[in-house]
């Protein structure tokens, strides 16, 4: 659904008398509420989970020869690094190779100390710093290219025509809504029948959009 086609669902749902909102921009009142709802249903959705399958995207940049740290700019709309899918590679990906995360603790007193600092070579391992900049060893002693994946930060909904980052289970989105236009009027009943679908389909959108833990062979 588009968000206005949301918008219009939450307006129905929520007892509303009419048609609209014919769009989502300029809405003042309760259609302003009913648009202004859905839209931070959206982003707190997204922000509940740091490891939503819809918020990854994939990130190249090239290095710098000499040049070991790289800001949070390297990616846009950066939330966190996808710290297990980092590789390496130099002019094209025949020779590339996975990097090792080290966390920034263990980094800085084994990477950053004494010869360690000037060593110089093709980046296998990096680091996340507590800004999210990252750091390469060993120094990258030409232009390698870097890839993995991050994760984005949570997207709004603007103009009428925006779509969710997920194509399922939509309606957790409006009964989100549902719940903030109850909290609003003070309608319990309302808030407890959103509140039951909303997590009923949060579940199902939980089960299909994030990694899956698979049991390791018995030791014995």
């Amino acid at each position: 659904m588009t968000f206005l086609e949301l918008c219009k669902e939450v307006r129905s749902k929520a007892g509303i008398t009419g048609t609209g909102p014919l769009t989502v921009v300029g809405q003042i009142g309760e259609l302003g509420r009913i648009v202004s709802f859905t839209n931070e249903a959206y982003i707190e959705l997204q922000d509940s989970r740091e490891d939503w399958f819809f918020l990854r995207n994939d990130f190249t940049f090239n290095c710098t020869s000499t040049v070991s740290a790289y800001p949070t700019t390297t990616v846009s709309n950066l939330a966190n690094w996808k710290d297990d899918t980092f590789r390496c590679y130099l002019t094209t990906a025949d020779n590339e190779q996975w990097m090792t995360y080290i966390p920034w603790g263990a980094f800085r007193d084994l990477r950053l100390f004494g010869s360690s600092r000037t060593t110089t070579g093709k980046p296998i391992e990096f680091t996340i710093k507590p800004d999210k900049s990252l750091v390469l060893w060993p120094i990258p002693d030409a232009a390698y290219t870097v890839v993995g994946e991050y994760y984005r930060t949570a997207a709004t909904m603007t103009v009428d025509a925006d779509t969710p980052l997920f194509s399922r289970h939509q309606y957790v989105i409006i009964h989100g809504a549902l719940m903030k236009q109850a909290a609003y009027i003070s309608d319990p009943a309302l808030f407890a029948s959103s509140q039951n679908e909303y997590q009923k389909l949060l579940n199902q959108l939980t089960k299909n959009n994030r990694d899956k833990i698979f049991m390791g062979d018995p030791l014995a």
